[in-house]
C-alpha cells in the first residue's frame, strides 16, 4: 500500500497518508518480553558521560550554536542544515506532513545538548534537551512537549497540537545527525465542532548539511546490550530525494526483523515496495547502535523528475550513513546514501513498532493507495 501522495505546496511536501499502521503503545522491542524490559534502563543512564560533567568526545565550552565544532569521535555542536522532517500523527484523519527545509543547532550545557529546530518555512519550532548516553547518541530528557504537530479536527481541516513526549533519540554517524521524538498527541477541540481524540505522533528530522565526519563508538557491553533491540515490527517509511529542482518524497508500509549474533544486530526491512535490504549494527547504548560495517548497500526505488513514476526500480544504493535508535517501545531505523535518481542523495527513514505479528501489523494498515 502506498501511503504518501507527491506533490508541493507552498514549498513543502505533503504527505497525504491513506491510512497507517496501527502502531502498538505498549511493549519492548522483543515480542518475546515486552513487559520485562524497557529501552532506557540503568546501564543507559551510567553511560551518560565523565564524572566532570561532559559529554564524551565533546568540548562544553564549544556549545556557543555557532558553526559546526567538530569534535573526535563525539556528536559536533553548531548548526545542521540541508535536513528533511517528518512529523507523523497517527490520529483520525492523520494530517501527517513531511519535506525538506530547517535547521538544527545543537549546544552543550554540562552533560545537557540543547537541540533547538527551525526554519522550514512554519511547520513548527523546537526546543529540546537531550542527555548523552555515549559519544555519538543521547536520549531525550523526561517531561518534555512538542508544540505543532498537525492533526485533522475537520474535513479538509489540520491544526496544531501539543504532543507529550515519551522518549527521542539523537544519534551522529558518517556526518548525518538524526534527530526523532515519539509521544502522544493530545486530545483537541479547536471549536466549531473542529475536535480530535488524539494519539501516537512522532516528529523525525535527518541533516546532512555542514557536518564533519565522525566515527561510532561501540560499546564494551554491546552483546548483553543488543537483545534490547531484537523483535519484528510494523514500520512506516519515508523517502527523500533532494538535489537542484528536485523535492520528491514518498513513503509505504514495510515489516523491520531485527536480529542478534553476538553483539552484531542485522536490521533486515521487507515488504515495502520502495525500499527493502539489511545493515548490520553495533549497540552503543541500551537505546542506540551503530554500523558494523562499512560500505553496505540498501535498494531503494528510484522516482524523480527523470523516471517518473511509472519507470521506477529498485536500485542497489551505497549507504553512506545510518542509525537505530529505540524511541521507547518503537523503533527510529534511518539511513543516508549516495547519489541517485537525479544525481542527488536520498534519505530513508523508517519509524517502527513491535508488531505480535508480521501479518497482524501490515493487516492493521488497512485503507488504499493514495496515489
Amino acid at each position: 500500500m502506498r501511503l504518501a501522495l507527491r506533490g508541493l505546496l507552498n514549498g513543502k511536501v505533503v504527505l497525504a497518508i491513506a491510512s497507517f499502521v496501527v502502531l502498538s503503545a505498549c511493549g519492548n522491542a522483543s515480542t518475546s518480553d515486552s513487559a520485562s524490559k524497557g529501552p532506557l534502563d540503568d546501564a543507559s543512564a551510567n553511560e551518560a558521560g565523565p564524572s566532570d560533567g561532559t559529554a564524551p568526545g565533546i568540548d562544553a565550552a564549544e556549545g556557543d550554536g555557532g558553526a559546526i565544532a567538530p569534535t573526535p569521535n563525539g556528536i559536533p555542536l553548531g548548526a545542521y542544515d540541508s535536513c528533511q522532517f517528518s512529523a507523523i500523527a497517527q490520529t483520525p484523519g492523520d494530517g501527517s506532513e513531511s519535506g525538506p527545509g530547517g535547521v538544527v543547532t545543537i549546544s552543550q550545557s554540562g552533560a545537557t545538548l540543547n537541540v533547538s529546530y527551525g526554519g522550514d518555512g512554519g511547520y513548527l519550532d523546537a526546543a529540546l534537551a537531550f542527555t548523552s548516553t555515549s559519544a555519538t547518541s543521547a536520549a531525550l530528557t523526561a517531561g518534555q512537549t512538542l508544540d505543532g504537530i498537525g492533526v485533522v479536527c475537520a474535513p479538509l481541516e489540520i491544526v496544531p497540537d501539543v504532543t507529550q513526549l515519551g522518549a527521542g533519540s539523537l544519534t551522529y554517524n558518517g556526518g548525518t545527525l538524526f534527530l526523532s521524538v515519539v509521544g502522544s498527541a493530545e486530545p483537541l477541540d479547536a471549536g466549531g465542532g473542529c475536535t480530535n481524540p488524539g494519539g501516537p505522533a512522532a516528529f523525525l528530522v535527518l541533516c546532512t548539511g555542514n557536518a564533519a565526519a565522525g566515527g561510532s563508538d561501540a560499546g564494551a557491553d554491546a552483546g548483553a546490550l543488543a537483545s534490547n533491540f531484537v523483535g519484528t515490527y510494523a514500520c512506516l517509511s519515508s523517502i527523500g530525494e533532494y538535489g537542484p529542482g528536485i523535492q520528491a518524497l514518498s513513503g509505504d508500509n514495510g515489516t523491520l526483523t531485527v536480529t542478534q549474533t553476538g553483539g552484531v544486530l542485522t536490521a533486515a526491512y521487507t515488504n515495502d515496495v520502495l525500499v527493502t535490504g539489511s545493515l548490520q549494527f553495533v549497540p552503543i547504548s541500551a537505546a542506540a547502535a551503530a554500523p558494523a560495517v562499512p560500505n553496505e548497500t540498501m535498494q531503494v526505488t528510484c522516482d524523480s523528475v527523470t523516471t517518473g513514476p511509472l519507470l521506477m526500480s529498485l536500485m542497489s544504493l551505497p549507504v553512506t550513513s545510518s542509525t537505530l535508535a529505540l524511541d521507547g517501545t518503537r523503533v527510529f531505523f534511518a539511513f543516508t546514501t549516495g547519489n541517485a535518481c537525479d544525481g542527488a542523495p536520498l534519505t530513508v527513514s523508517l519509524l517502527c513498532d513491535p508488531a505480535t505479528s508480521v501479518d497482524a501489523g501490515l493487516a492493521d494498515a488497512g485503507g488504499s493507495d493514495a496515489n
